[in-house]
This record gives C-alpha cells, sequence and structure tokens, in this order.
C-alpha cells in the first residue's frame, strides 16, 4: 500500500488497474481500490476525481474508440503536468482539462439517462480551496449574496458552496451544491441558467425564487416566483418537471415519486397583490376563476359546460387560496380537485 501514499489525480487516471477497478464497477472488496479512501482520507478528493473521469470517459455510451480515450487521457495528463515560470496549482490545471473533456464527450454523445452531473460531483467534493462555501451556524435565516447579485437566504445547519468562475459574465451557466434547506432570488440572466445541485435532483432557473428544502431526508422545491424545472439524476430527460409560482415539487428518493402539488400555503403574486379584489357582483363564474388564476398563478380548469351559466355575488378577502376554492364551489354545487399542481373544477351547472 506504500506505494499509493503519493498518489495524485494523474497517477489515478493513468493506473491500468485503477481502469479497470473502476470499469468493474469499483467493487468494494478490491484490496487496494475498495478501502483506499478510508485508509488514505488526505488522497479521497483526487480518487474519487479519477473515479469520475474514468467512469465517464470510459462509458460504452459514449462509443468512443480505445485508441481515443487513451489519447484523451494523454490530454488531461498532458495538462496536470507543470510548466515552467507558471506558477498556477497543478491541481486547478488538470481539473481544469477534466471538466472541458467531460462537458464536450457528455453534450456530443450523452446517453438517455442523466446521472448526477460532473459539476454536482465536484463541487461537494472539491477541496475548500478551490470553491467557496458557506455555512449556517446560527439558529436564524442569513442571506448571503453570490457574486451575480442573486440572494441565497441559508437556514440553520444550510450549507452552499460554488466556484467564482462559474459566475462569471462569459461562462454558460451558475452552478452551485446546496444541502439544507435555502431560499433563492436568483438574478435574471437569460443567456446564463442557474442551476441548484442536492444529493437527490437538480433545479434549473433562469431569474426567479424559490425555495430548496433537503433538512428532512426528502427534497422539495417550491416555487415563489418565474418558472423552475427540476430533474431527478439517473432518469430520462423527459422526466423533468416545470414548475411556476404556488407549486411544488417532492421526490423522496424513487426515480419515479416526484410528485407535483400546490405550494402548502399558495401566496397572491406581488405583481398582482394590488389589483385583485375578491369581490364578486353576479360576476360570471369563467371570470372569477379567471381572477383567482391571475391572482396565484396557479392553473385552474373547468372542466366541461355545465358551469359557463353560473354567476357569483360574494366578497372574500384575506382567506388562503384552497379556503377561496371552497367557497366559492360551495356556492354554486360544485366541486375541486388538485392534481399535479393544476386545479380542476366540476358540477352539474346552477
Amino acid at each position: 500500500m506504500e506505494k499509493y501514499y503519493a498518489y495524485s489525480f494523474p497517477d489515478f487516471l493513468s493506473d491500468p488497474e485503477f481502469q479497470l477497478w473502476v470499469n468493474s464497477g469499483c467493487p468494494a472488496d478490491h484490496e487496494v481500490w475498495g478501502k483506499f479512501p478510508v485508509i488514505l482520507p488526505d488522497r479521497a478528493a483526487d480518487f474519487y476525481r479519477a473515479v469520475e473521469v474514468v467512469s465517464e470517459l470510459f462509458d460504452p455510451a459514449l462509443h468512443l474508440p480505445q485508441a481515443e480515450m487513451n489519447r484523451e487521457v494523454e490530454r488531461i495528463l498532458s495538462a496536470t503536468r507543470p510548466k515552467h515560470r507558471i506558477f498556477m496549482p497543478v491541481q486547478r490545471w488538470y481539473w481544469a482539462a477534466a471538466t472541458l473533456l467531460l462537458c464536450g464527450l457528455w453534450w456530443l454523445s450523452r446517453p438517455a439517462a442523466i446521472g448526477p452531473p460532473t459539476a454536482y460531483r465536484y463541487l461537494k467534493a472539491a477541496p475548500s480551496d478551490e470553491v467557496i462555501e458557506k455555512m449556517n451556524g446560527t439558529h436564524e435565516v442569513t442571506a448571503f449574496w453570490l457574486p451575480d447579485g442573486s440572494l441565497a437566504q441559508l437556514h440553520p445547519g444550510a450549507k452552499i458552496r460554488f466556484a467564482a468562475a462559474d459566475f462569471d459574465d462569459h461562462t454558460p451557466r451558475r452552478e452551485v451544491f446546496m444541502s439544507g434547506d435555502i431560499f433563492f432570488d436568483v438574478v435574471r440572466k437569460d443567456q446564463q441558467p442557474f442551476l441548484v445541485y442536492t444529493d437527490y435532483l437538480q433545479t434549473r432557473v433562469v431569474g426567479t425564487s424559490f425555495l430548496v428544502e433537503t433538512s428532512t431526508g426528502k427534497a422539495r422545491v417550491v416555487v415563489k416566483t418565474g418558472k423552475v424545472l427540476v430533474l431527478p439524476y439517473n432518469v430520462d430527460e423527459e422526466a423533468e418537471v416545470s414548475l411556476t409560482p404556488n407549486q411544488m415539487v417532492t421526490y423522496s428518493g424513487d426515480p419515479n415519486q416526484l410528485v407535483k402539488d400546490l405550494a402548502e400555503k399558495p401566496e397572491i403574486l406581488v405583481a398582482a397583490r394590488d389589483q385583485v379584489r375578491f369581490e364578486f357582483d353576479n360576476t360570471p363564474i369563467g371570470d372569477v376563476f379567471s381572477e383567482l388564476q391571475r391572482a396565484y398563478g396557479i392553473p385552474i380548469h373547468i372542466s366541461g359546460s355545465a358551469l359557463k351559466n353560473c354567476f357569483l355575488s360574494v366578497r372574500m378577502g384575506e382567506e388562503p387560496f384552497e379556503e377561496k376554492l371552497e367557497i366559492i364551489c360551495r356556492t354554486i354545487g360544485a366541486r375541486f380537485e388538485v392534481l399535479d399542481g393544476e386545479v380542476t373544477v366540476t358540477g352539474d351547472g346552477c
């Protein structure tokens, strides 16, 4: 085992036995690699990065010839070798090269099922000198501003990690890794989407505000404004769920159990707060539900034509969203159902 004490990322990457172990599924009973991070924890970061590179570079789904894979490994290794009179840490050189290589290979020939993104694994495991980390060790929610001006409100125990370079105006996306519960208010940049990675799923936005919760052992995303796209790892891209204001999605660990629903306490949209009045005087029921939808941003559908001749006279104020629905439906003899974060109203007519 002594010969591995000084192993670094290039050593792992060029070791044929290590490559074979990774391509065999990383069996835990291997006499060297299976227990390596435990015996040599100071080498664990380089070890896990090499596992990531080898597993993705030698992925059968990429259909790369062996000669081409060997050339790509050599390119990465070349990038790790120090250049004369260049004092940038070697670690940054090889990781930048590896990341660029993997991104290119991934987008050129990616399989249908999406595994945890390279950025997620890097941001989660990268040493503290390579990323910026903020953790809330208090008992209060604390505010933290990201380099692009976006706000992250960290609940007690929450943590966020990111690379400052990812927030440069010329990067294709802004990316952070988080754990715990964090509310984001993201500065809108149409050409630079904002991605949040947790251990369960990824959330993609352009500019919006939303809450990500992971402290309960499940993952939940609740949208306040804008549009959010949520996707678990290791599923087809078609499984991506789109959320709009006052909708949420809960993920319990099963890729087939991404449950979309209404937020627990829907709030009136800021843009509509001073414009809507829940006071109706012989108002067509279609207009009533349109006003409710405009106020909360929640899609409301009237099933069939039986209710089109109904009119409503009622005054409401600060009642919660679902209580308003109950008042309206009870008044006209209708009923409502919430499914996938949307409301459907049915009835026999007035």
